[in-house]
């Protein structure tokens, strides 16, 4: 549940209990309320994911103001909430779940006799703590046995606090308060909430040495992050150990944080419980400039690499040392530079160091250094004004220099050290060409500036409409294409130049300071992904690309998807007017079960237009809105996958589809030609059906390998290993 309400002022006093929804007795207008409330519990998952709690193996303490920053208060007001927190349980009739319609107030109700039955019981033990911005803003209380609880916030909160609600083994819920400017005695009364089943999720936090690590701090987050405001919180025991028991069925993002290590960042799927995370250990790499005294007053090092970029510069000290704390164990690229002492002076630098590790100490020395002129024009010979422009050892090296384009497309990139280098340049609305080689030498760049001419992409532009030609805002319009590309490639460039061009600060980012959010842990509104991107306001979109051929389509949650388009688009070429109509659809969805009834949770529900789902713990999956012919291949570790095939027409559609448990096996022994066992073989496994993903093994020290829990019928084995030639066999399961 992702949002909740303050409750009207109870006028009997401080002493008295939260009334409840599910006490049996009240107005109608209160069971009401808890009706909804445990509707809204089923339909989103039974209630959206919130913060972790701290019950498993380790205990995550609130986050410290330090941590967190000190949230803006005003003096001597103080808040009290109290609630109900109720528990789901399977109840006495096993009913088969269904989809149901539920826009209007019929299909509420009738979404309501569809679930399936459940009972009702007080939480008894349970967890409520308060939380304003990241920050733990009262201390935490459980409930007594009625499932009742009463939280006293911090003095002076204003504006909203999320509570978060925790039952060992059920959904978290979350509900977020609108305090009042002013305190009354009475509590602010919460909803009444039920909480479903919960998913677990638990691991093991090891160093890069395969030591367990204590007392790291664990969050998580759903993926897609349904509008969390706070992460789930745990920290790992003195083995290393952490476990989450309140999640969501599906896609999760873990991380883990502990002082002077880096930051780790995983992906899991709720149920798991053998996740693994490594942390590496911060270092500090230190080293020193060979120069005259004159030369280390003006250089500054700079380093590239791992969990380090843009490249980060530091000044030196007087005799010319210098430190970058706190760096994850990896690979960084090392050099010193020098501005030049007025207007057309010598300007110096030191040779590159790269495939340098922060154990080493680093030793680098100052020659003269030198700048490539640079004129970028378009395919007509016009300047391209502030085209981004790099130059650097390799096509992929690290420490690129990079400048950019003046009005007149030239710019001046170094300073570099004589030796050979790759020249590249790019712009908005261009593509880059292929790297030129330039070279260097001990006087500097000779012969006339280097001319790079940009190319223009393909592009295409259009407009999403409904089935009456109306425009449709945020559409997501999906492309494929046997280029490659990725939708947004220009703006990815240009904000990683801007990023890399305002760099320098001495800042390591990620590894100085608290641990800041990163973008993979909650997904935010991004306008592009690969291969999406969204339709603004009127319905339209445009689409630089690559030459070649590319399919086009648009998707919305509230209409079947359009037909797929496709192009073949030369150079330069621009295709306006493209209109890619949705249609009215009906909504297709199912249950998932084995032969014997039961639900299956975790299945992967594939529906060939790139659409991904996951059934839920009740097995229950559901493709939204869609029409015609549909094509279904659902999978899970275990089960023998399987293709549905579905005809729609005007009517919605739910499924109820069974999987066969994976009960064949494969074994073997691999010898050479001498009858010796062939130890360390990798063994490829490629089931028949057309449906099953490869799976890999390797031989033990006589030969053997097997594979287990696979679908009957033919397979195909492929043998690899260094000393011997490749070997492919077939085979039966």
């Amino acid at each position: 549940m992702a949002t909740g309400s303050r409750g009207a002022a109870d006028s009997e006093g401080d002493g008295d209990r939260p009334r409840g929804a599910g006490t049996g007795t009240g107005q109608p207008w209160a069971w009401l309320g808890l009706i909804l409330v445990i509707v809204a519990a089923l339909v989103t998952g039974h209630l959206s994911p919130r913060p972790e709690t701290s019950e498993g193996p380790g205990v995550e303490s609130a986050p410290t103001q330090a941590e967190h920053g000190t949230q803006a208060v005003a003096p001597q007001v103080a808040h009290r909430v109290r609630g109900v927190v109720l528990r789901e349980l399977p109840g006495p009739d096993e009913g088969s779940p269904r989809s149901v319609a539920a826009d209007t107030e019929a299909g509420i109700r009738e979404l309501v006799e569809a679930l399936p039955p459940v009972e009702l019981r007080p939480a008894g033990s349970c967890r409520v703590r308060a939380w304003q911005g990241g920050r733990p803003v009262a201390t935490e209380v459980g409930c007594d046995g009625e499932g009742a609880f009463e939280l006293a916030l911090e003095p002076g909160l204003v504006g909203e606090v999320s509570v978060e609600i925790s039952v060992v083994g059920h959904l978290r819920g979350l509900l977020t308060v609108a305090l009042p400017e002013a305190a009354s005695p009475a509590a602010i009364e919460l909803p009444t909430v039920a909480l479903g089943a919960g998913q677990r999720i638990a691991g093991q936090v090891l160093d890069a040495r395969g030591e367990p690590l204590a007392d790291v701090r664990v969050q998580a987050l759903p993926r897609p992050n349904l509008g969390e405001s706070e992460p789930w919180r745990t920290r790992s025991d003195a083995e290393g150990r952490f476990e989450f028991t309140t999640l969501p069925v599906g896609p999760v993002n873990l991380r883990a944080i502990k002082d002077g290590y880096a930051l780790s960042v995983v992906e899991a799927l709720a149920p798991e419980d053998a996740v693994l995370m490594i942390l590496d250990a911060l270092i500090d790499l230190e080293g020193e400039v060979i120069a005259s005294a004159e030369l280390l007053a003006r250089a500054r090092v700079r380093l590239e690499g791992s969990s380090v970029w843009p490249a980060v510069e530091r000044e030196l000290d007087a005799a010319g040392r210098f430190r970058f704390e706190q760096l994850p164990d990896g690979i960084y690229g090392v050099e010193v530079r020098t501005s030049a002492a007025g207007p057309g002076e010598q300007e110096y630098a030191s040779v590159p160091l790269e495939n340098v590790t922060p154990d080493l100490r680093v030793s680098l020395a100052l020659v003269p250094a030198f700048r490539v002129p640079v004129r970028v024009v378009d395919p007509g010979g016009q300047p391209v004004p502030h085209a981004r422009v790099t130059l650097g050892y390799g096509q992929l090296g690290m420490l690129q220099k990079i400048a950019e384009a003046d009005a007149e497309g030239r710019a001046r990139v170094g300073p570099v050290v004589p030796g050979p280098y790759y020249l590249r340049a790019d712009a908005e609305g261009f593509l880059p060409p292929p790297a030129v080689a330039v070279e260097v030498g001990g006087e500097g760049f000779v012969g006339d500036e280097q001319v790079i001419v940009l190319a223009r992409p393909a592009r295409i532009e259009g407009v999403v409409v409904d089935a009456d030609d109306r425009p449709i805002a945020d559409a997501q319009v999906r492309l494929d294409s046997d280029a490659a590309f990725s939708v947004g490639e220009g703006e990815t460039r240009a904000q990683l130049f801007a990023a890399a061009l305002g760099a320098g600060d001495g800042s390591l980012g990620v590894t100085s300071g608290a641990v800041p959010d990163i973008p993979l842990f909650g997904e935010g509104d991004e306008q592009h992904s690969f291969g999406l991107l969204r339709s603004d306001g009127a319905g339209r979109f445009a689409i630089d690309l690559l030459p070649g051929t590319h399919r086009l389509w648009a998707t919305h949650g509230e209409y079947a998807a359009s037909p797929v388009r496709s192009f073949k688009l030369s150079s330069g070429e621009i295709r306006g007017g493209v209109r890619l109509q949705l249609r009215e659809g009906v909504r297709l969805s199912g249950v998932v079960r084995s032969l014997s009834g039961e639900p299956l949770a975790g299945v992967q529900i594939d529906l060939g237009d790139g659409l991904l789902l996951v059934s839920d713990a009740r097995g229950v999956f559901d493709a939204g809105l869609r029409r015609g012919d549909q094509e279904l291949v659902l999978r899970k570790l275990g089960m023998v996958p399987r293709r549905v095939a579905v005809s729609l027409d005007d009517r919605p559609v739910d499924l109820t589809i069974e999987l066969e448990r994976a009960t064949a096996s494969f074994e073997g022994r691999v010898i050479d030609g001498n009858g010796r066992p062939i130890p360390d073989v990798e063994v490829v496994l490629r089931p028949g059906d057309g449906l099953s993903p490869s799976e890999l093994s390797w031989t033990d020290a006589k030969g053997r390998y097997q594979f287990t829990q696979l679908p009957a019928g033919s397979v195909e084995l492929g043998f690899l290993h260094p000393d011997y030639v490749v070997a492919e066999a077939p085979g039966r399961a």
